[in-house]
């Protein structure tokens, strides 16, 4: 039975008509008590007599009444009326993304605000267990307030419903589906919808649809099997960076793309970021400013942020120095706090200690040696060498860190998880900038010398090298089976030096998609450097040292070490210098010349040392212990 302009409806009355799609039709509706409009969705009269529309609208409204998000258009109520099922929802204002893309070829600005609000809508989704699987720019409304609602699940599945997985069905809009969904394969999963939004944002900075098309049949052979032209040849004056994070969504294979929603939109971030033209707020709020914080309200965020760290660095040192602890661990900490107070002795000064609460497992300084970033069991900090205090936290990373690295102008840090992915941050705001994934857990991480480039190594047998620069690329070379258990760049040539658990090292060279192998195998070697001309590199393993002439690849010196090697680098004075713990209880740090064997200084630790670092210019060591202690050391160097 059909509905009326003029109908009651239950409390409703209808007061006017949206619009209908393929199989539903919509009205704007009134509550007779509280006044409210709000949208009313019904089957299409032709569709109300078949049972598999209607078991689907019933989905339909069950899968969209348990997403709660504001980027998603809410479900308010559903009832049966004149025998048929009717779903009231929230009325959006405003117009959709195919609207807007009749007007022509969308600006940088919204193009990069609509795209971040809807990805963050669909990876809600996503982490809710449903598959959108019609992303199209008719299903993605902007509101006149410049907010995205993604409308229309009436195609949705959820991950465990087997009901839609049948091979042989093609869903979704031919100009958007993604090969998998045009092969009809079973195989579909929420990349679906990154493929379809990335040829949503295509449409939208081009004014042109990927594949142009004007039969079913040719349109489902174009998304398997043909690759859309550029956007960036369609339209020169885009970013580089845009065009190939849109070519990276559209990928044919699925684990090709962004393996994530929240990946995408982090790379549009990025992009936005770089460009000046959004700070986004908070994913959580949707909120978006429509223009960069100043200068002046970064510099009284960062001392807000200061004042915060301080205080619960003081709080946290108090609370640990007597909250009840047995003899023992008094006792270390109260060794530890006498040795940071004392003056120089023997050759070195604890010039900072301070109390993590629990043992690091990575350290990395910043090439200024002016700023350190400490990974352990609860958090990732940046403290300041001069002050002690902690500048801020990264938060968001998936799993404890393995390894944590300061990119060499300190605009980035990076962290690797036990889990599958690696994640950068802003050091200026602290904020997640981008995820890099895989598709085993990660080992691995280092930056290039010029900090545009960040490589991965993960156990899904890859190194991946992400430009900066450019959200979208990113050059992979064939790894190690259990993931590099080392990585360095070196700091003058596109060199990328990596090491696995048989001692292998490997050099792999950008943007040549080589690598080789080099004949000289380093037994349990983790530690990896470059001297800063690029000229020499060493590698430590457990119980010995290599030093290569980086020309030649000839190894100039090899020999027998002892004890454990944490960190290594070449001093000013020319000498290499390591910093490592004793092989027996780790109670120690010693100092050595890696050359001629001569041992330089032995710091005592009232505990295991878990963790150390070298300053690039050797002004200060850093060394963590069991008992949850940082020190940060001034040592005598030749």
């Amino acid at each position: 039975m059909s509905f009326e302009i003029g109908d009651q409806v239950g409390d409703y009355r209808i007061v006017g008509a949206v619009g209908s799609g393929g199989a539903g039709r919509v009205f704007r509706v009134e509550h007779a008590i509280t006044g409210r409009v709000e949208a009313m969705k019904v089957l299409l009269e032709r569709r109300a007599d078949t049972e598999a529309p209607a078991e689907r609208f019933q989905r339909e409204i069950k899968l969209q009444a348990k997403l709660d998000h504001p980027g998603i258009a809410s479900v308010h109520n559903a009832f049966w009326a004149k025998e048929e099922l009717v779903m009231i929802m929230e009325l959006v204002g405003g117009s959709s993304l195919d609207q807007l893309i009749a007007a022509g070829p969308a600006n940088i600005e919204p193009t990069l605000r609509f795209g971040m609000q809807s990805l963050e809508a669909l990876d809600y989704a996503h982490r809710q267990g449903v598959t959108h699987r019609d992303v199209k720019p008719e299903n993605i409304m902007v509101t006149t307030d410049g907010r995205v609602k993604l409308m229309d699940f009436g195609l949705a599945k959820e991950t465990k419903d087997p009901k839609l997985t049948q091979m042989g069905s093609v869903v979704g809009s031919v100009f958007y589906i993604s090969p998998e969904q045009a092969r009809g394969s079973a195989d579909v999963d929420h990349r679906t919808d990154i493929y379809s939004f990335g040829a949503v944002l295509y449409e939208l900075v081009t004014g042109r649809k990927p594949f142009c098309y004007e039969n079913t049949y040719a349109l489902l052979q174009a998304a398997v099997s043909e690759s859309p032209p550029p956007p960036l040849k369609i339209r020169p004056d885009i970013p580089v960076g845009l065009s190939n994070a849109i070519l990276r969504a559209m990928a044919k294979d699925p684990n090709a793309r962004f393996q994530t929603a929240e990946e995408f939109r982090l790379a549009l971030q990025s992009l936005a970021l770089d460009s000046g033209a959004i700070v986004e707020a908070p994913a959580a709020s949707s909120e978006v400013v429509s223009a960069p914080l100043s200068p002046e309200a970064r510099a009284q965020r960062r001392k807000r942020m200061l004042f915060v760290a301080a205080g619960l660095i003081t709080v946290v040192y108090l609370g640990l120095s007597y909250i009840s602890r047995d003899p023992a661990d008094r006792s270390n900490m109260a060794a530890a706090e006498a040795a940071s107070a004392g003056p120089d002795m023997g050759g070195y000064r604890a010039v900072q200690t301070i109390a993590l609460g629990n043992a690091a497992s990575s350290l990395d300084f910043s090439l200024d040696g002016r700023r350190l970033m400490v990974a352990d069991s609860a958090a990732i900090r940046l403290f300041d060498i001069s002050s002690g205090t902690a500048l801020g936290s990264f938060e968001g990373l998936q799993g404890e860190a393995v390894d944590v690295k300061l990119s060499p102008d300190c605009r980035w840090a990076a962290a690797a998880s036990a889990g599958k992915e690696a994640v950068l941050w802003d050091v200026q705001t602290f904020e997640v900038s981008r995820r890099l994934t895989h598709a085993d857990r990660v080992t691995a991480i280092a930056f290039s010398g010029d900090s545009r480039y960040l490589a991965t190594g993960s156990a899904d047998r890859t190194l991946r090298v992400w430009d900066l620069r450019d959200p979208a690329v990113s050059e992979v070379f064939s790894g190690p089976p259990e993931g590099p258990r080392g990585l360095t760049f070196s700091p003058t040539a596109p060199l990328l030096a990596s090491v696995g658990s048989d001692g292998l090292v490997n050099f792999s060279a950008l943007k040549q998609g080589s690598f080789e192998q080099l004949d000289q195998a380093v037994p349990g070697a983790q530690v990896l450097r470059f001297s800063p001309s690029g000229l020499e590199f060493v590698a430590y393993g457990s119980r010995s040292l290599t030093l290569w002439d980086v020309p030649s690849r000839s190894v100039r010196d090899q020999k027998e070490i002892s004890g454990n090697v944490l960190s290594v680098d070449k001093c000013p004075s020319g000498a290499w210098t390591s910093l490592n713990s004793l092989a027996e209880g780790h109670s120690a740090a010693e100092l050595h010349n890696v050359i001629d064997g001569s041992l330089l200084i032995v710091i005592p630790h009232s505990s295991a040392i878990t963790a150390g670092s070298i300053a690039s210019d050797c002004k200060y060591l850093a060394t963590a212990t069991e008992g949850g202690t940082l020190a940060v050391w001034q040592p005598s160097l030749p």
